[in-house]
């Protein structure tokens, strides 16, 4: 017994040492981070703070190195997206752009707030009505008078509603990913993957995929078309690894917030919220054809281009242009950040300044935690 003693203090000794360390390179992760990501020119502006949206405390975090430029408002992507954990991709657009970074609900530090929960009667309308709200804050804040906005995959239904409910708001949409007609996409999905299959002469993938047959699929089968996509899938780039290790480096985030940011995908997923389903019937031909915002298009060319253009030209808006980049899929923004970058600065820029016409506030950089 009291040899089991002396090894369970050498165990817990050991243990402690190893957290010590991991939360010692974990602080110097962080302090390294904060650094770079430090806004340091005299009208920029740095900012983030928890605002209350329609009665919900949300996460808006504020960024760029001058406090003139238009406002770019990020509807991030996936269903518990938060680009806050991405700002140190966006930060060539901070020479261009104010971003930002917003935790809508069942995301990032908004879920973590709301006790890792998601109101099971959630909308799509109801991330709209958030996302007007927010850009009417940013307005406020930043003495704009509209507001560019990026809709990011998921984040595009939201941000899609947004401009055709109030158009004023905005300066220009930009869609990536965009969502275009999500009852069709399952088997848009393989037929690409079968035919990537068959440009690699991949016989045991297009066997697999023969075997499986065209969706819909339960949950298993589902799981096997996935497995057989990835196959042949061209490379997205960045892998989830990749984004978890930046994760842990930015400053300001709790253990805690980064577990819940990363439940909150799983959560809204499979906890059957109204948003979750409404997201699996969105087709964007149902918010009708006219809209009153300059509407720019940037898609990878493996995530389905051509959809995204036929419903572009079915739409009349003030100005539209799609733009595809070469080798990146869905994740365009991530991938080709350089590339994207590029198309932002040329095509969105002018359009954003257009709606530029109000000063902003005087002030310099300010960091508000």
């Amino acid at each position: 017994m009291r040899r089991l003693g002396r090894w369970t203090i050498m165990v817990l000794v050991g243990l402690g040492l190893i957290v010590g360390v991991a939360e010692g390179y974990r602080t110097w992760l962080q302090h390294r981070m904060a650094g770079r990501l430090a806004i340091r020119t005299p009208h920029g502006i740095q900012e983030s703070r928890f605002v209350a949206i329609n009665g919900v405390e949300q996460w808006i975090t504020i960024r760029g190195q001058d406090r003139a430029n238009p406002v770019l408002l990020i509807d991030a992507g996936g269903h518990g997206g938060t680009s806050n954990l991405l700002a140190p991709l966006f930060l060539p657009y901070e020479r261009d752009f104010t971003l930002v970074h917003w935790d809508r609900q069942g995301a990032g530090k908004t879920f973590a707030r709301a006790g890792g929960r998601i109101d099971p009667a959630l909308t799509q309308d109801g991330l709209a009505a958030d996302g007007i709200a927010v850009a009417q804050y940013l307005r406020r804040r930043l003495g704009k008078e509209r507001i560019a906005l990026l809709g990011v995959s998921f984040g595009s239904i939201s941000a899609l509603k947004m401009i055709k409910a109030r158009p004023e708001l905005f300066s220009v949409y930009v869609g990536t990913g965009q969502e275009i007609d999500q009852p069709a996409e399952p088997r848009r999905a393989y037929d690409r993957a079968m035919s990537w299959a068959q440009d690699a002469r991949d016989q045991t993938t297009v066997s697999g995929l023969t075997a499986l047959g065209p969706p819909p699929y339960a949950a298993s089968e589902t799981e096997a078309f996935e497995a057989l996509e990835a196959v042949v899938r061209p490379s997205e780039g960045r892998t989830a690894a990749d984004d978890r290790d930046l994760a842990l480096a930015i400053p300001g985030w709790s253990i805690a917030e980064l577990l819940a940011a990363q439940r909150a995908g799983k959560a809204t997923r499979h906890h059957f919220t109204e948003v979750s389903k409404e997201h699996g019937r969105f087709q964007a031909t149902s918010l009708g054809v006219g809209y009153r915002t300059p509407i720019v298009l940037i898609h990878g060319e493996w995530d389905d281009p051509e959809l995204s253009a036929q419903w572009l030209a079915s739409v009349w808006a003030p100005h539209k242009a799609a733009i595809v980049l070469p080798k990146a899929g869905h994740s365009a923004l991530i991938v080709e950040p350089r590339a994207f970058g590029e198309v932002m600065r040329r095509d969105v820029l002018p359009l954003a300044r257009v709606g530029d016409t109000r000063k902003p506030p005087p002030g310099g950089a300010t960091a508000l935690r």
